[in-house]
């Protein structure tokens, strides 16, 4: 493993006994790579070479530690000390850090390695390249705004590869690899893909996706994450643009600039600011689509609603009283561009159905405490939950109701979501409960019955495209409690129709 390291260890610095030391520890430690830093006129004179660093190292130097260039053509500054140890079948750039992969880290550019079990999950798919790319990839932290690990990490592959990169100030990132194989003088092609992802996780689940990475795992030949969104949308476009990098020369190819954007899943920001200076190719592939092997030709734009409800709120519970839960829980969510046409169940919509007919079923006697659900505006909710408080004597009559409709919503979607939970649930009153008047609990379930929500058209120029859709996104109370919270995110291909639905939930919201 020492020999490995001094192969490793560029000339300019290997005399240096800190070096050999810091090996020694790295590998005490299984760390795989450490980077320091210090001056030139701080390396001994015995040491000075007239050799350049590696490009690697030179970026590492610039990205890092002060000159603040935005390329690697002309990277200089200080000098990185880099120890690396471990297994070949690792990427250099990599670093164990344990079961958490620090943020901190690595924005300084030590980057976790896919785990043991996330390499075993992607071990034997096709083609390889593709799906360990994916494997490193999904070791990465990349929430919208949160993306400078894995443009680091792209960076270092190009860099590995002698490759040019550039990337303009809102962070979005373009490499480029020339022609190959008689596919040197043909255009350019631009190929697209965005690096965030949606960031969604099952009710329980501990998983901190700033700082740790998605676990994969294979299921029913389907390669899947545990109690997370899998970030396939865009990961395995990024991926499949990053597998080019690895074509041998012979391969005829034309000049490719690959284009990673930032924070899609927020609302197109990347896009929008993008450089159009760092483009030259008249021509582009987006690869952010999810229908193997279809080819789309347009786009559905988008525009979010929030709805900001005012609130007022009763007295304290009775002495009397019983609190009860309606947890929704166990839907398939998904995205709501790609999965709206399948009809999958809505758990902000299910949880405030069966709110309503409870509360009716108590007649004025009980009182909706809180209702909360979703998360992205782009996700499908699947999680949702509300807390009733009633007189107990009403208790049992409340909870048959609602198990009635709990029933009947089963009948309803359950050939296509077969792992729907509802539950009722007991708990005790909370010290600090309070309830919605019966007015706000009423306009608040009244606005979820009304909200268009789902496939609203389909396209009359193209067969099974949806043209018009909203999905009711996410319920939340306002930061101080006297508002509700409701934001609804509509799509349409037609700029006028979009607008058109976000008008009528204007609308709706003034009539409420």
């Amino acid at each position: 493993r020492l020999s490995a390291v001094k192969n490793v260890v560029h000339p300019f610095w290997h005399p240096c006994d800190q070096v050999f030391s810091l090996a020694t520890s790295a590998i005490e430690r299984e760390v795989m790579l450490i980077t320091t830093h210090t001056s030139r006129a701080a390396v001994p004179a015995q040491a000075q070479s007239s050799k350049k660093p590696p490009a690697f190292l030179r970026t590492l130097s610039a990205r890092f530690w002060g000159d603040g260039q935005k390329s690697n053509q002309a990277a200089t500054g200080a000098v990185v000390v880099v120890v690396a140890a471990g297994c070949a079948r690792r990427p250099r750039h990599a670093v164990r850090l344990g079961p958490k992969a620090r943020s901190s880290s690595l924005r300084r550019g030590a980057l976790a390695p896919a785990t043991a079990a996330s390499y075993a999950a992607a071990e034997g798919l096709q083609p390889e390249i593709l799906w360990r790319r994916f494997a490193e990839l999904s070791s990465i932290p990349r929430p919208s705004y949160h993306e400078t690990a894995v443009l680091d990490w792209i960076k270092c592959l190009a860099e590995e590869r002698s490759l040019v990169w550039k990337q303009d100030e809102i962070g979005n990132l373009v490499v480029y690899r020339p022609g190959t194989g008689g596919g040197e003088d043909a255009p350019p092609i631009c190929i697209q893909g965005h690096v965030d992802m949606v960031t969604e996780k099952s009710v329980g689940s501990s998983h901190d996706f700033l700082m740790d990475g998605i676990q994969l795992e294979q299921d029913a030949g389907w390669l899947t994450a545990t109690d997370t969104t899998l970030g396939s949308d865009n990961g395995i476009g990024v991926c499949a643009a990053l597998s080019l990098l690895d074509s041998p020369p012979t391969e005829m190819l034309p000049p490719l600039e690959l284009l990673f954007t930032v924070a899609e899943e927020v609302g197109l920001v990347g896009a929008f600011d993008l450089d159009a200076g760092l483009i030259t190719a008249r021509t582009m592939l987006n690869l952010d689509t999810e229908e193997w092997p279809k080819v789309y030709f347009g786009c559905a734009g988008g525009g979010n609603s929030l709805i900001t409800l005012p609130v007022s709120y009763t007295g304290v519970p009775n002495a009397s009283d019983v609190c009860i839960e309606i947890v929704v829980g166990g839907l398939q969510g998904g995205h709501s561009g790609l999965n709206i046409v399948e009809g999958r169940g809505n758990a902000v919509l299910t949880c405030a159905r069966i709110t309503s007919v409870a509360l009716a079923a108590a007649g004025s006697e009980a009182q909706l405490c809180s209702i909360e659900g979703g998360d992205k505006h782009n996700a499908i909710p699947r999680d949702a939950r509300a807390v009733l408080l009633l007189p107990s004597a009403l208790k049992e009559a409340v909870v048959a109701r609602a198990e009635a409709e709990i029933a009947v919503l089963k009948e309803e979607y359950g050939l296509l979501e077969k792992n729907m939970a509802v539950r009722i649930e007991h708990s005790a009153i909370p010290l600090d409960a309070k309830a919605f008047d019966a007015k706000s609990a009423c306009c608040l379930l009244q606005l979820f019955d009304l909200l268009p929500n789902g496939v609203l058209k389909m396209s009359h120029a193209v067969p099974g495209l949806v043209e018009t859709s909203s999905n009711v996104a996410a319920v939340s109370k306002g930061e101080d409690g006297s508002t509700m919270l409701v934001t609804c995110s509509t799509r349409s291909s037609i700029d006028g129709a979009l607008e058109a639905v976000r008008r009528r939930i204007h609308s709706l919201c003034c009539l409420v």
